[in-house]
């Protein structure tokens, strides 16, 4: 993980208000992954505008997948047995 995508995390949190204790070193990247993804999907802001990106409106669910590089919501794929 990079120092970009420590504070883009920091900054989710904080928009979220989610009290995640940095300084401890506690929770790893995945830990506040889910975190942030609860937060977001209880308060029921996937598909509100969290801001703008380059110009253009971008989701809560966009930005989630920008920052954590996978999407809001996990579906499972099956597969049928023959």
């Amino acid at each position: 993980m990079n120092l970009g995508e420590l504070v883009a995390e920091q900054w989710l949190a904080r928009r979220l208000q989610i009290g995640l204790n940095w300084d401890s070193g506690v929770t790893t990247r995945e830990q506040r992954r889910d975190l942030i993804r609860r937060a977001i999907l209880l308060q029921g802001l996937a598909n509100e505008r969290a801001g703008f990106r380059r110009g253009y409106p971008e989701t809560w669910a966009q930005l989630f997948e920008r920052v954590f590089r996978q999407p809001l919501t996990i579906t499972e794929q099956t597969t049928d047995a023959v």
